[in-house]
């Protein structure tokens, strides 16, 4: 009974995702960016390949521009006025809104797709979640409720932006990266491998997998190793070794997704110059807007403040319980048949790194830039929920009926915030000036 009471659960809490994050595509109308992210799905659809010089990655052009083409004849992109600029944002805001193309229904299916990319993100986190309580069912109920009335997430999968994807491929990478350390196959690698490729597809900050992967190559198998080299060949290089051999799978992958595209024989161009140009934008003094102040360089306050004032308060109490998680499973090795901080490892060092790189980035451009850590996070929080669940007596009860009164509060703050979930803000900041950060 307990999988099928997993599964009923997940399904009807990514039923409800579905069809709050649907109806919000349907809403709202076109955001600054999303002509940006089209004309990008349009070209890669009729041209095979990433045209325009841009910092994004195929990953969501690849798969919006394959369902784009099932809508018959756009109008080509290549004859626009401004396609000779090169300039993607002038070319997707003229393309986006001129007189022969079906405007609002070729955005909504782009944000379809994104939609889609939500529901299978959701799924992966009740999948982890289960493992790593060990059937816990109210605290897995707990963590896809928060999935599912997220501002945050739904605002994210009712967009046609990257964000969605980049959230759902690094949470994929790293669990598929888990599966496999914890029973090795060679289905299990080649799963993580392409995950790994998806990842670096998405967005260019995927490229921070690759040293988060490795390292937790030897969480996996540390401290009792992988044998000396009697027992298995290679030792302690095995892992590395491991790891090594999924990055040629995962070029691949990236290089598929770009059409196989060689230049000057040089594989991938289009990719490269995403690094480059991201690379100058970096370097590029930009005006970034937080507390009420405009400055040339951003501030390292400006994730943690944007998390404490836009994240849901039962979500952010969960997040407050990481550090008990963290030294719950210290404890734990101690004991026998340790192990539990490893896993716990795996979920906490890519939400640590991805933060930190947020925040030493000093670009504050909005609450997306850190989402991938958010389900993380809130996996981290799911195992706090179960602790506070299993609470003796007295405790227990108080901090049952708690959890409970506080799902209940994020169902009703978040079906009054729908569909405007992009410019939530939670109760800390109610009453408050909310211009005072960049959403």
């Amino acid at each position: 009974m307990r999988p099928h009471y997993h599964r009923t659960l997940a399904v009807a809490a990514l039923l409800l995702f579905f069809a709050l994050a649907l109806d919000t595509a349907g809403c709202n109308s076109v955001t600054t960016d999303e002509p940006l992210h089209l004309v990008h799905s349009v070209a890669m659809q009729q041209t095979g390949v990433m045209a325009l010089p841009e910092m994004h990655v195929p990953l969501t052009y690849r798969l919006v521009g394959d369902l784009l083409g099932t809508e018959g004849l756009l109008p080509d992109v290549t004859q626009s006025p401004s396609w000779p600029s090169a300039n993607p944002y002038d070319i997707g805001r003229e393309y986006t809104w001129r007189d022969d193309l079906p405007t609002d229904r070729v955005v909504w299916l782009g944000r379809y797709v994104v939609v889609l990319m939500g529901v299978l993100l959701g799924a992966l986190l009740a999948a982890w979640t289960w493992t790593l309580t060990n059937g816990h069912r109210p605290a897995t109920g707990i963590v896809l409720a928060l999935y599912a009335l997220s501002p945050n997430l739904l605002a994210a999968a009712a967009l046609l932006t990257t964000d969605m994807a980049a959230t759902l491929t690094w949470f994929a990478a790293v669990y598929t990266w888990w599966r496999y350390w914890r029973r090795p196959s060679w289905g299990h690698w080649l799963v993580a491998a392409v995950a790994l490729g998806l990842a670096l597809a998405a967005k260019l900050t995927g490229v921070l997998l690759l040293p988060i992967t490795f390292v937790l190559a030897y969480v996996a198998v540390w401290p009792v190793g992988w044998g000396d080299r009697k027992t298995r060949p290679y030792g302690w290089a095995r892992p590395g070794l491991v790891w090594l051999a999924m990055l040629p799978v995962a070029g691949l992958v990236l290089w598929a997704l770009y059409g196989f595209e060689t230049r000057a024989a040089l594989p991938m161009p289009a990719y490269w110059e995403a690094w480059r140009l991201l690379l100058t934008e970096v370097e590029t003094s930009h005006a970034n807007f937080f507390l009420g102040r405009i400055a040339p360089v951003g501030s390292w306050l400006y994730f943690p403040v944007t998390l404490l004032l836009k994240t849901p308060l039962l979500q952010l109490a969960l997040f407050l319980l990481v550090p008990v998680v963290l030294w719950r499973s210290v404890v734990s090795s101690q004991r026998p048949a340790a192990g539990r901080w490893r896993s716990v490892a795996f979920v906490a060092l890519p939400a640590a790194v991805l933060l930190a790189v947020a925040a030493v980035s000093r670009l504050n451009f909005g609450y997306r830039h850190a989402l991938p850590a958010i389900p993380f996070l809130m996996l981290l929080g799911g195992q706090g929920a179960a602790w506070l669940w299993g609470l003796p007596v007295a405790r227990g009860r108080l901090a049952r009926a708690a959890l409970v009164l506080a799902v209940g509060w994020t169902a009703v703050a978040a079906l009054r915030t729908h569909p405007d979930h992009l410019a939530y803000f939670n109760e800390l900041a109610r009453g408050k000036n909310l211009s005072l950060i960049h959403i």
